[in-house]
Formats: C-alpha cells, structure tokens, sequence
C-alpha cells in the first residue's frame, strides 16, 4: 500500500515560498524533508508554492482547489492499483508487455526481459494477493528501472542514476510502464 502524506514547508523569514505537496515519502527529519522536495516540481506536479507577497488569501484559496485535485488523483491511483492487483497477467501477456517496454531481438534485450521476468518471480512480488498480477508485472519493472537497468555514466556519477530514474529516461520507462499496465487490465488513463 502506498500512503499519501501532505507536506507543508514554510521558511519564516520568507527566503522561500510556501509549498503544500502530497508525496508518498513520509517527512520526519531533514533527510526525508529533501527527499520529498527533490521530486517536488510545481511545474508537473500537483502542488501548491505560494510566494509571500500581498494576495495571498487568494493563493491559499487555489491551494485548496488544488488539494482537492491531488485527493482525487490519489482515489483514482488507489482504485487503478486495486485492479492492477486483481488482474492476472499470463507468461505470454507478461512477454508482450515486455516486448512493449523492452523492444528488439537483441540478446542484451532479450537479458534486460529476463532480467525483469526473475523480479517478477521475487519474494517481493509474491506478497499475498499480489503474485502473478498486472500490479507485480509493473513493480518488477519499476525495480528494475530503479536498480538493475544501465545507466550511461552511474559508476563514476551514482547521481546519474537518481537522475534517470526521477526525470529522465528511466522516468519515462516507468510512466510507459504504468501506462501499459494500465491499457493491459483494462483502466481508462484519465
């Protein structure tokens, strides 16, 4: 279960605005605190910074309609995920929807397929209720997006990999990743 937490930061001698966001990071200390921020971006988030300055009133009123908007996002990620749970996925639909992900004949895709084909199989993706799923399929590329896929530069930069993961291509593989899971149980994108 992913759990929805409501961050509120706010620099009192106004050197920063205010920001609300919702994140799935849990802020108990300064190193969750930047945690959560670094993957804060009010331009494609559904986030809220208010700048101290006079109009502000009108600016808590947006938070609110905003906040609203983040809630109904999470209702219908947590009803999309239920069904990405409760939908099987066979050996030959877990193949095509790596194909989809990781295309070509090569041998080094037909590894990174294998690759992710062994996390499906992982005591992580065989949690009670959740074996076998749409929901493991995606987990088990998301895992291997974030931990096992090359990344040009991580072994000199290991900042290249977080980078990847949270804004470039290897965000991208996981928003297709979603997207396909999606198409795959049979969930409207919207």
């Amino acid at each position: 279960m992913v759990e929805k937490y409501l961050v509120l930061v706010n620099a009192h001698d106004g050197s920063m605005p205010l920001k609300m966001f919702f994140t799935p990071i849990r802020v108990v200390c300064s190193n969750t605190l930047q945690a959560a921020l670094g993957g804060f971006n009010t331009k494609v988030d559904r986030a809220v910074s208010i700048k101290h300055y006079p109009g502000i009133i009108t600016k808590v009123q947006e938070a609110q309609t905003v906040l609203g908007i983040v809630n109904n996002y999470y209702d219908k990620f947590a009803e999309a995920s239920q069904i990405l749970v409760q939908r099987s996925i066979s050996s030959s639909e877990l193949d095509q929807y790596l194909i989809g992900l990781i295309p070509g004949e090569t041998t080094r895709s037909g590894n990174k397929r294998n690759r992710v084909r062994q996390l499906f199989e992982t005591d992580k993706n065989r949690l009670s209720g959740t074996s076998g799923s749409v929901w493991a399929a995606y987990n088990a590329m998301a895992e291997f997006v974030d931990w096992c896929r090359p990344v040009s530069g991580a072994k000199k930069d290991p900042s290249r990999r977080l980078n990847s993961v949270w804004f470039e291509g290897g965000a991208m593989v996981k928003a297709q990743a979603w997207d396909n899971a999606l198409e795959l149980a049979g969930v409207g994108l919207n």
